[in-house]
């Protein structure tokens, strides 16, 4: 919190990034309870995004992870708009050269190239974290989740 109130008391807005691990019933009130607390901080319009849960590093220790059959197939993306995943339109890049999406940084086989140049054909998306992207659209932005009936 005393991040928060340095940056909103200099004039930033900082975007609060969290991952979704409540049931989605939950989430209006566990929103509304977040920004209270933020409004209490002096963060008079908080502004949040919510993440699923990715089951990588510490979380997939503290779960089990991806299984095989969490993985996006050819068939899954027949009529499927690729536009929806990050890896269709950005890259990421790092000092050890440019990668294939902001999540996989740190899996050896996100690493494109040295340069853009290299970094411009496709990618297979094989990886577990694939298939969230695959079922929430990009999740590097702020979706909208339809909770217990509301949208």
């Amino acid at each position: 919190m005393k991040g928060v109130k340095l940056l909103v008391k200099n004039g930033f807005q900082p975007i609060i990034t969290m991952t979704r691990v409540w049931e989605c019933c939950e989430e209006k009130n566990i929103l509304e309870s977040f920004k209270n607390i933020l409004k209490e901080n002096g963060y008079e319009k908080p502004r949040l995004k919510v993440l699923p849960r990715l089951k990588i590093g510490a979380e997939e220790n503290r779960t089990t992870g991806y299984c095989q059959q969490e993985r996006v197939t050819s068939e899954m993306l027949e009529d499927y708009d690729p536009g929806q995943l990050l890896c269709s339109h950005s890259r990421l890049v790092s000092d050890k050269g440019v990668h294939v999406c902001p999540i996989l940084l740190d899996e050896p086989n996100s690493l494109m190239g040295e340069n853009l140049e290299q970094a411009l054909g496709g990618y297979s998306i094989h990886h577990g974290a694939c298939h969230t992207c695959y079922l929430h659209g990009e999740i590097c932005t702020n979706t909208s989740v339809e909770c217990c009936g509301d949208s």
